[in-house]
């Protein structure tokens, strides 16, 4: 019994061999069946490990444990003769049936909560709530137990027994009768109850509210367009309602994500010849398109096409481009060449927008507002309608802050107002018309937020890109300054984090600190033109007492010199910042930036094989610390940056002495204690290395991926195997994609034969 219950439970997981042999026999097979296959299963494995368990225990135990009860062959009494013994052994049997049976039916059905802000209580409901509302299996298995166990009872008490000894007073036989007529009322009662409550349902979610909106969102798409998606359900959308207006083929719409295979730009290529522009090399790696050519596709081809997104979108791809609302859609066009970018609508435009925005509005909002759920708790039943809610009231949004942007504050109240019809939960339009509001009475001040606020904004708490992505931008100022640094440290947008400061100093009256910060931002981004704009624009508009404070003076100066370095212009640059030194030198600010300036020009003289020059910089690179250490003999920083000048150098001996000097003074300094656990590594000095490491580990639970990359050579070098498998899986876990990773995949492949 148990080898057939083995491979009868077995046989259906081969299912899983399916979708890897559908790949490997494709044309754009790229990965073959063993890593199609590993893919396929660790897709499988990040469901099942995301899946609260609880719920998962509860959602078995109703499905799967009745089944294996009712699996097994249980045996007859031993040998016990007591009458009564038997009676209550198949009672009990029958009691188990029925809960088993009452599960069953009751899983089918969804029960409303206790009170008006109660949730429902159904299997959908705890399925949604542990991370996936497709609870098929569980109704299926369900069904299968309450099958079972309906058949249980009517053999039991529908059939004559089989011994004859055994006498039927009319009381048993009259209850077998009873049993089994409520069995055949349940297994036509329950079938009819629930196609009388799920039909309506069925149609309302079939309902137009999603194709009414496909079709809406493509009258902004012209004949000969192209359509981009972040999203695969408004992909389909797009090809679904292209099929449903006639116009296959006329339109290509396409998902992001597919601009990162090679072979999709093959068959693009293949299908629109000489309009799908030509990858500058052929993918290497996994057939997988570099960012830059991503990037660099977009371009030409919205250059020479009409391309459009089908929501607002974020990311690398939006370093070099913008978007534009047009009705529904969103026209992606190139950024301009060093020039920031800007609110370009015209007066017209926007009264176009808002006529035929209130017109979809007065024709398509109630239809759509009476499929949505009418109170707090209550699971939505036209997903369809929902989403279609979603994207509306999105699009108003973007309308409201772009007619905003662009002067035009009537206007985008207007929009942000009609986008709260729609979707009341939109949690973005809703704090922009708060501000709007707020704004009137107390200009250039940042929104306080109320509970209500806060309560829209909880179901994307730590997750601004999903906000961005579900309900459009926000153009509020302590909003924007909370956006930006979380774009800048995620994910190193530069320019997009920028221009978040730039529009939440625009909002806050011309807030100059966080000009400031614009500008660096753009500095670090290797935008200097666009760094010196702003710098300008500070110069000018700052107040004096922003100006004459010196931190805020010696940043100012810092990153004017950086622009002009990036401009070519590097006595310019060396002139700026000696002349800082000598004003202000007790500031640690301009030695550091000096030197960062003669460290890079000369590695780009290595680069080149210039060697003198590359000598040259780095002699004026020790001067530099030299006279910096001789006015601040105490500066921590200084100390670091001179032992780093010398690892620059590879001569790790040398470092040593000035990381030593600057943990005298701060025992805890992560960055000597970093630098120097990698100079003791590079000079074999493997215990002193790991002390450091483990040094950095204890100051740092969370340390950073190097420190794991270190401990992991020591331990591999020294025997330690274990050790050195731990910390080079932690190391992978942690640092980014760069070619020192691939190494560290092969060397753990290594250890683990």
């Amino acid at each position: 019994f148990l080898s057939k219950f083995a491979l009868f439970g077995a046989a259906p997981l081969l299912l899983h061999l399916v979708v890897p042999l559908m790949h490997a026999f494709s044309d754009t097979s790229t990965r073959g069946f063993w890593g199609a296959m590993r893919d396929y299963l660790g897709a499988q494995k990040n469901l099942v490990l995301n899946y609260r368990r609880v719920t998962a225990l509860f959602l078995g135990s109703i499905s799967l444990l009745p089944l294996l009860c009712v699996a097994f062959r249980w045996g007859e009494s031993k040998g016990d003769i007591s009458g009564a013994s038997h009676q209550i052994t198949s009672w009990m049997t029958h009691l188990v049936h029925l809960g088993f049976l009452i599960v069953g039916l009751a899983a089918a059905f969804e029960f409303p909560g206790r009170g008006p802000d109660s949730p429902e209580i159904s299997v959908r409901y705890l399925a949604a709530t542990a991370g996936d509302p497709y609870a098929l299996s569980v109704y299926f298995l369900c069904a299968l137990s309450a099958g079972y166990c309906a058949g249980y009872f009517l053999l039991v008490f529908g059939t004559p027994s089989i011994h004859r000894w055994e006498r039927s007073s009319a009381l048993s036989s009259a209850l077998g009768k009873g049993v089994v007529a409520l069995v055949g009322i349940l297994l036509v009662g329950v079938p009819g109850s629930l196609i009388y409550l799920n039909w309506a349902t069925r149609s309302e979610s079939r309902g137009p509210a999603l194709a009414r909106y496909g079709s809406r969102m493509l009258e902004a798409a012209p004949d000969g367009s192209f359509l981009i998606s972040d999203d695969a359900t408004l992909n389909q959308l797009a090809h679904a309602s292209l099929a449903a207006t006639g116009r296959r083929g006329k339109v290509t719409p396409f998902d992001s994500g597919s601009l990162s295979i090679g072979l999709f730009h093959a068959h693009m290529a293949k299908t629109l010849p000489g309009r799908w522009p030509a990858l500058p090399e052929k993918p290497e790696r996994d057939d997988r398109v570099d960012a830059r050519y991503m990037n660099l596709t977009l371009t030409r081809l919205s250059l020479s096409n009409h391309v459009s997104y089908t929501q607002p979108s974020f990311g690398f791809f939006f370093e070099a481009h913008t978007l534009s609302p047009t009705g529904l859609l969103y026209r992606l066009r190139p950024l301009p060449v060093r020039t920031l970018p800007s609110n370009s609508l015209e007066a017209s435009a926007v009264s176009a927008a808002e006529g035929h925005l209130k017109g979809i509005a007065d024709a398509e909002f109630a239809p759509v507002l009476a499929k949505m759920p009418r109170r707090k708790g209550e699971l939505i039943k036209d997903f369809g309608a929902a989403l279609a809610a979603q994207s509306y009231s999105r699009a108003l949004n973007y309308w409201g802050v772009a007619a905003r942007r662009a002067g035009f504050l009537d206007a985008g109240e207007r929009f942000y107002r009609q986008a709260l019809v729609i979707n009341s939960n939109n949690p973005s339009a809703a704090i922009n018309l708060a501000f709007t509001e707020y704004s009137k009475r107390e200009p250039g001040k940042p929104l306080p937020i109320t509970d209500a606020l806060k309560d829209l904004l909880k179901p994307y708490a730590g997750q601004p890109d999903r906000s961005l992505s579900a309900n459009g931008p926000l153009d509020e100022p302590s909003n924007l300054t909370v956006y930006s640094r979380y774009f800048w440290e995620q994910s190193t947008l530069y320019l997009q984090s920028a221009m978040m400061l730039l529009r939440a100093a625009e909002l806050s009256g011309g807030t100059p600190a966080l000009q400031l910060g614009a500008a660096r931002l753009l500095a670090e981004g290797r935008r200097s033109d666009l760094s010196s704009m702003v710098l300008t624009k500070i110069r000018s508009t700052a107040p004096k007492e922003f100006l004459s404070d010196t931190t805020n003076h010696l940043e100012l100066v810092e990153l004017e010199a950086v622009a002009a370095h990036r401009d070519g212009d590097f006595p310019k640059a060396e002139k700026m910042l000696s002349d800082a030194i000598a004003r202000y030198p007790k500031e640690n600010g301009p030695y550091t930036a000096l030197l960062s300036l003669h460290l890079q020009t000369a590695m780009s003289a290595l680069r080149r094989k210039e060697t003198n020059e590359y000598q040259s910089h780095i002699a004026r690179g020790y001067q530099i610390l030299q006279s910096q250490l001789a006015v601040q003999p105490t500066n921590v920083s200084a100390w670091v940056n001179f032992g780093a000048t010398y690892m620059r150098l590879e001569d790790y001996s040398n470092a040593l002495p000035a990381f030593a000097k600057a943990l005298e003074m701060d025992k805890g300094n992560v960055t000597a204690l970093l630098n120097r656990a990698n100079c003791y590594f590079r000079l074999n000095q493997f215990a002193a290395a790991e002390q450091d490491y483990l040094r950095i580990r204890t100051l740092m639970p969370d340390s950073p991926f190097q420190v794991h990359y270190g401990l992991g050579e020591i331990a591999s070098r020294t025997g330690r195997k274990k050790d050195a498998i731990q910390n080079f899986e932690e190391y992978l876990k942690k640092a980014p994609e760069i070619p020192e990773k691939e190494t560290v995949r092969n060397k753990l492949k290594e250890l683990k034969k």
